[in-house]
């Protein structure tokens, strides 16, 4: 029999990774529901999962951020979730300002940082009709 660390159990998982996802699993579920639910305060949102006040935030910051796939790892345990959460806070403040921006300050922040802000439009050559020339969707007969 070889000689296993201690955080390692019989079977070979890693106990730490386990509580990880644990912790993550809480914390995602009462910050989705705070950013996509119901409006209580973050303490109590916590105490309805189990997690602590602490990891509810961190869990809101990632979902704000709106990286997936960093989302992900953290609900698998390979990322420890205060890590990423402090990883992705600026990205978060960030997605959360453009969310909120009216037309008039992106037109504005764009003079400031120094590019030219275009809101966003439909590309004809993105549009599978322009290939054929038509102008719209030609419906079928009925």
């Amino acid at each position: 029999m070889e000689f296993q660390p201690h955080f390692v159990n019989c079977n070979g998982r890693d106990r730490r990774v386990r509580r990880r996802r644990q912790i993550a699993f809480c914390a995602v579920t009462a910050a989705q529901r705070l950013v996509f639910g119901r409006k209580t305060p973050i303490a109590a949102a916590a105490a309805s999962t189990g997690s602590t006040p602490a990891h509810v935030t961190a869990a809101i910051t990632i979902i704000k951020s709106e990286d997936q796939a960093l989302l992900e790892q953290v609900l698998r345990g390979e990322v420890p979730l205060s890590a990423a959460a402090k990883r992705v806070k600026r990205v978060a403040d960030l997605v959360t300002a453009y969310r909120n921006a009216t037309s008039e300050d992106l037109v504005k922040a764009a003079k400031v940082i120094g590019g030219v802000y275009a809101p966003p439009t439909i590309d004809a050559a993105s549009m599978p009709w322009a290939e054929s020339g038509q102008e719209s969707f030609a419906f079928a007969a009925e």
